[in-house]
């Protein structure tokens, strides 16, 4: 790359591409300078600093929600985890600008209207929707067996390695642990994961509805 290459947008996309082939600790600004030919002070006219880079990088996947302004919450957090599974790397710093980008903004303020309308006080609704968007976040960046940001021939040796440590443990102490090896280490189906992931927190949300007002409404 070179000196007329650089702005915003380029950077952004060569971040977004080494934090998906390395992890997010091998995006800095020198890091990214180097990629383009130019020197960090150059990067300073675009980013003030790695902060500033990283909150960048957290709207740029929330700027590519497309989101149905009628969605349900099931709908919701399906379509933002949708989005945040394009760079799981990056998935985390997402969470930390849902109300520092439009998107993110459109996300919280359905959700909370959604809530809302479930019967939630303000607290327990801006609460509950906190954690759907941390949820959305957690199960990307922790999906079991991908491993983001590392290379084939790693994410194998840290699988190998989760599984030799499991095998170590005492069947007799840990007998289900021994037993749910593979599937506590790497997920077989990965659309069923993240299907009941999302389920087991929408269902959650009705059941104490519907403790709370006794309305049994879908959300």
């Amino acid at each position: 790359m070179n000196k007329t290459a650089l702005s915003r947008e380029a950077i952004l996309l060569r971040a977004l591409a080494i934090a998906d082939e390395e992890g997010l600790p091998a995006v800095t600004i020198r890091r990214i300078a180097g990629e383009f030919g130019v020197t960090p002070m150059a990067m300073y006219w675009h980013f003030a600093n790695k902060e500033e880079l990283l909150a960048a990088l957290g709207q740029s996947l929330l700027d590519s929600v497309q989101l149905d302004p009628d969605a349900s919450l099931r709908e919701l957090l399906t379509v933002l985890v949708g989005a945040l599974r394009a760079h799981p790397s990056v998935a985390a710093l997402a969470d930390t600008q849902m109300l520092s980008s439009e998107c993110g903004l459109a996300v919280a303020e359905r959700a909370l209207e959604i809530l809302a309308w479930a019967g939630f006080t303000v607290q327990e609704a801006a609460a509950i929707a906190r954690n759907g968007m941390q949820l959305a976040a957690t199960i990307v960046a922790g999906e079991p067996g991908a491993e983001a940001g590392v290379s084939g021939a790693e994410r194998e040796a840290l699988l190998a390695m989760k599984l030799q440590r499991i095998g170590e443990l005492s069947q007799e102490q840990y007998p289900r642990i021994s037993a749910a090896a593979g599937p506590l280490t790497e997920v077989d189906d990965v659309e069923e994961y993240y299907r009941v992931s999302i389920e087991l927190y929408v269902a959650g949300v009705e059941a104490t509805a519907q403790l709370r007002t006794g309305a049994g409404r879908t959300v």
